[in-house]
């Protein structure tokens, strides 16, 4: 290593033993992607391998004074990462054997975690068209929650059909902002 990286590497250390938070960003930045890497190539599933990155970045900065050399950081990440998996992989290889036992459990179990989802993403739209200026929220309220046309709408409020059209336009725009969710937004209403 050359003598430049090793000084930067000793203030980064120096800094995260103290508990400095933008050093531990730093070494965030700079492990994480490579640990969710390592994870995902012995799991095969992404969420689970940056969910054992995370909780093993917890791990560390928990044990942050017991780090003096960036070597020994890196070596306890990809420890932790590496059993992190195998317990999971063993957890999985026991909860697949459980579930062959059980005719249909896994489907239930599947349509459950999809109607849960389905129910979490559906709170989050309702709560984000709370969040919509008045006449806009009263327009997506009434076409997407109560399932009026805009016909409808348009002769309740008594306003044009463009004007409700518009309305919802925009509406859509901002939940699309809010929520992050563009593609999923777009599959809860409109199908």
């Amino acid at each position: 290593m050359p003598e430049q990286l090793k000084h930067t590497a000793l203030l980064l250390m120096t800094g995260f033993r103290k508990g400095d938070e933008a050093c531990f960003s730093t070494i965030f930045n700079e492990l994480y992607p490579a640990l969710c890497f390592y994870g995902y190539k012995m799991t095969e599933d992404l969420a689970v391998s940056q969910d054992i990155a995370e909780e093993s970045f917890l791990k560390v900065w928990e044990k942050r004074k017991q780090f003096e050399h960036w070597n020994a950081l890196k070596s306890f990440l990809y420890t932790t990462v590496r059993n992190a998996s195998i317990d999971w992989i063993r957890k999985q290889a026991t909860a697949s054997a459980a579930l062959r036992s059980f005719p249909g459990a896994q489907q239930n179990e599947i349509a459950a975690l999809e109607n849960l989802i389905r129910a979490e993403f559906l709170r989050e739209i309702y709560s984000s068209i709370e969040r919509l200026p008045k006449q806009c929220r009263k327009i997506m309220q009434m076409i997407y929650v109560e399932g009026k046309s805009s016909g409808q709408v348009a002769s309740v409020l008594n306003l044009s059909q463009s004007s409700i059209r518009n309305q919802k336009a925009r509406g859509l725009s901002l939940l699309r902002k809010m929520v992050h969710l563009p593609i999923m937004i777009a599959c809860v209403f409109y199908f």
